[in-house]
């Protein structure tokens, strides 16, 4: 990072860190920089999954959309927009982002798994015993 101050993929590291010691404020400022130098899919998607656990919902929301845009046929953004609309109780929008994903995703996705398991979770009424 000392040689090359533009290197977006050092700043995303760092914010990974910061985000590991709990300090939310400091990985946006350096997710911030990293998706400011690199205009690919991973920094928006990585500062939208920061931006929805620090919930600042709506501008995780535009990150996320950002990363789509930039790469429409990676899935990875709805995993991260279906939790989003989960945090905010809309359902409908949680199952649609859960069901894109499972259309882009490889087999082999490590979460495709998880997502299946939501939307059964989803789908089933609670207490449905």
């Amino acid at each position: 990072m000392t040689e090359n101050l533009a290197f977006y993929w050092a700043h995303a590291r760092l914010a990974g860190v910061d985000l590991a010691l709990g300090d939310t404020a400091a990985a946006l400022t350096e997710l911030g920089l990293a998706v400011e130098l690199e205009r690919t899919t991973r920094p928006p998607l990585y500062h939208g999954y920061v931006l929805r656990v620090a919930r600042h919902y709506v501008d995780a929301a535009a990150e996320l959309r950002r990363s789509i845009q930039l790469e429409p046929y990676y899935a990875q953004p709805h995993v991260q927009l279906a939790l989003l609309a989960r945090a905010e109780g809309n359902k409908a929008a949680a199952v649609d982002h859960y069901r894109r994903f499972l259309e882009l995703a490889a087999r082999r996705d490590p979460d495709r798994a998880a997502v299946v398991r939501a939307l059964s979770a989803l789908a089933t009424p609670p207490d449905s015993r």
